[in-house]
């Protein structure tokens, strides 16, 4: 009986493995974050870059005409000076967004990095540009950890899996 156990939970291990390849590949590259304490994986051909106080990872331009690139933006802030739970986090975060005239169109729990965490899905204008944004974030050590995932909401399906990558493979230290 043991042997059919562990022989069943060898096989379930394996699938994963290969599933894990299939879904996400080995030709992915890893950024790791010492300081901030985060590592997270992204696709080749996606640029990276500091931006204040986040690392934006940018899609590949599609050309001349391109005006607005995709984005995977990693925010830690540090909350030690001011404490605040994930719901906080979380009425803070819509009210922000009803301020700037923006949709909430999904809105729930999520993980992030293995800690509870919460899903923003939103929808808005910047200029002429019709926006879809994901967020998810979680609190961890007295730090929030936010990752975003920007597009133009035509395009947003177009990189959705991309963006996935990160998502799933964001990793506090």
């Amino acid at each position: 009986m043991e042997g059919k156990v562990l022989n069943k939970a060898l096989r379930a291990g394996l699938l994963g493995a290969v599933l894990l390849t299939l879904c996400c590949g080995q030709d992915n590259l890893t950024y790791t974050d010492e300081k901030n304490g985060y590592r997270v994986d992204y696709k080749p051909g996606w640029e990276m870059q500091q931006v204040d106080i986040s690392m934006v990872f940018l899609s590949p331009k599609e050309g001349e005409d391109d005006r607005f690139q995709e984005a995977v933006n990693v925010v830690v802030q540090d909350l030690n000076s001011m404490p605040m739970t994930l719901e906080e986090l979380t009425n803070h975060m819509k009210d922000y967004l009803h301020k700037a005239n923006a949709t909430i169109v999904e809105s729930g729990k999520r993980s992030l990095g293995g800690s509870e965490g919460y899903l923003l899905v939103v929808s808005g204008k910047q200029g002429e540009m019709e926006l879809k944004m994901m967020q998810v974030y979680t609190i961890a050590g007295g730090k929030a950890y936010i990752v975003t995932y920007t597009a133009e909401t035509d395009k947003y399906d177009q990189y959705f899996k991309d963006a996935e990558i990160m998502f799933g493979s964001f990793e506090m230290l």
